[in-house]
């Protein structure tokens, strides 16, 4: 019989997801209250509490680690069925970057094994695959690509400066104010099945996904977008 080790205590609504960084460091839970909490496994230490949103308090469903632990990634609700995916490096938790969903929220995240994608399983029935950037300082040129779309809402003082309109994203990016950036969110593609997705795995050898719905389990092609036989099917 097992016996608990450590308990790990801040959330104020129900625990959702939970997921270890693949180097072993940080624990991160994910709940309801709209909060995201980063733990120390050798401790019951929180070392970071962070949320989708600013200011509201969506569901946050489901939290994923890139494999290289640089990352941590989490999927919620929001407003208006409209759910949002951010990121966060794990060096000092500052926020990476933001794609706000259409029309669903996101119950399910994981990465591809290169760390070069995410899928999110969706409410509305569907599978997505996303582009997933890197390092903040490896997407240099299209943050000062970005500032040239964005230039029109900075501050008056610094519009037609592209280094200093550049300087205001990233600082806003630092200092974990929401904005969405074109430079991420890419989709590669968009794989209908036929019921909310509320679980996403990813073959080791990136040919399949695996997709859990209401009483089935499908496997999609990421690459012809098409499904893979046999269907899993639950008795009910």
């Amino acid at each position: 019989m097992g016996r608990t080790v450590r308990r790990y205590r801040g959330h104020s609504d129900d625990v959702l997801d939970v997921e270890f960084s693949p180097d072993g460091m940080l624990l991160a839970s994910a709940s309801k209250d709209g909060t995201l909490r980063l733990w120390k496994t050798n401790s019951t230490e929180s070392v970071a509490t962070l949320s989708p949103y600013y200011g509201a308090a969506y569901s946050v469903n489901t939290v994923a680690f890139s494999p290289d632990s640089q990352f941590v990634v989490a999927g919620s609700d929001g407003s208006h069925g409209r759910g949002r995916i951010r990121a966060w490096n794990t060096s000092d938790f500052t926020a990476h970057l933001l794609v706000q969903t259409a029309t669903h929220a996101v119950r399910s995240l994981v990465f591809s094994a290169d760390g070069n994608a995410l899928v999110s399983g969706n409410e509305d029935s569907t599978t997505t695959v996303w582009d997933f950037p890197g390092s903040l300082a490896d997407r240099e040129h299209e943050i000062t690509k970005e500032a040239e779309v964005l230039s029109p809402h900075a501050p008056k003082t610094i519009r037609g400066n592209q280094e200093e309109v550049r300087k205001w994203i990233v600082n806003k990016m630092k200092s974990n104010v929401g904005l969405t950036f074109s430079t991420w969110g890419k989709r590669q593609a968009r794989l209908g099945t036929r019921s909310d997705v509320w679980s996403v795995a990813w073959s080791p050898d990136g040919r399949r996904i695996a997709c859990g719905e209401f009483a089935r389990v499908r496997f999609l092609d990421p690459d012809s977008r098409d499904p893979i036989e046999p269907v899993v099917e639950h008795e009910l």
